[in-house]
């Protein structure tokens, strides 16, 4: 499903180059939580589920090869998975948000596990 707006990477913010985001695997465990917090307590860096069902980390930061205009400057030569977007999977395109669940601080873990305890999986203990 698209908006009513459809945007070319022309009439864009260029989304897709002002982040990186880093697949995890699922938090479960209160140490698996402890990190999400350690993650969140930085600058510009958020924890996700994503409409996919996946969990990431988020680093909100701009390519290095923006111009002041937001173009690339190295379009001919840019990698790969710059070249894999498209703007009809592009989330400017897409409707409501791109996650389900995100925490951009430590308060924001401690609500959701405050109101979701079966987010924590008891676990097992290691033989000594």
């Amino acid at each position: 499903m698209f908006n009513n707006k459809f945007k070319t990477c022309f009439e864009c913010r260029q989304e897709c180059c002002r982040s990186v985001i880093v697949e995890i695997e699922p938090p479960t465990t209160w140490k698996d939580w402890d990190d999400i917090k350690w993650q969140v307590a930085h600058k510009n860096v958020n924890v996700l589920l994503d409409n996919e069902n996946s969990w990431c980390v988020e680093f909100l930061t701009d390519c290095t090869h923006l111009d002041d205009n937001g173009r690339c400057m190295i379009y001919d030569t840019r990698p790969d998975v710059c070249r894999d977007y498209s703007p009809f999977t592009c989330v400017v395109n897409g409707e409501g948000e791109y996650y389900k669940i995100i925490f951009r601080s430590i308060k924001d873990v401690e609500k959701y596990l405050k109101e979701h305890p079966e987010a924590i999986e008891e676990e097992e203990e290691e033989d000594v």
